[in-house]
């Protein structure tokens, strides 16, 4: 759904993961991802995403992904559900930490977006030039 979490389950420190903005409606998640949903309305998920993707997190993870018995270094869910976090379970922090990171946040995932957009016209625009 909008605004889940994408994280690979192998190799964790190649930095594989994003949130999903404007999923589409069919969209499958392969088995090598773990999909991660907030539970409480007044956490922001870009919140949960920072704390993921820092630099401890994920040099902890990569650690656990390399005691795995896999024939590739892989986490499981449970490695991400049992690290320990501290969240503030005041609403109103929680409700003004959402208000001040997730129009930072949107705003990069729009210049993402514009980006992409541009580099199509781009080639679109060499194309033409190259056929004269």
């Amino acid at each position: 759904t909008h605004n889940d979490i994408v994280y690979s389950t192998v190799r964790p420190n190649l930095k594989h993961f994003g949130i999903i903005k404007k999923p589409n409606d069919n969209m499958l998640v392969s088995t090598g991802f773990i999909v991660i949903q907030r539970k409480n309305e007044y956490v922001c998920i870009e919140l949960i995403y920072m704390w993921l993707t820092q630099k401890e997190t994920i040099d902890y993870l990569q650690s656990k992904a390399e005691m795995s018995v896999a024939t590739y270094p892989s986490i499981k869910p449970e490695d991400i559900l049992n690290i320990k976090t501290l969240i503030p379970k005041d609403k109103t922090k929680l409700i003004k930490f959402k208000q001040l990171l997730s129009p930072i946040l949107n705003t990069q995932w729009k210049r993402n977006e514009d980006n992409k957009q541009l580099e199509k016209l781009r080639m679109l625009l060499l194309s033409i030039i190259a056929k004269g």
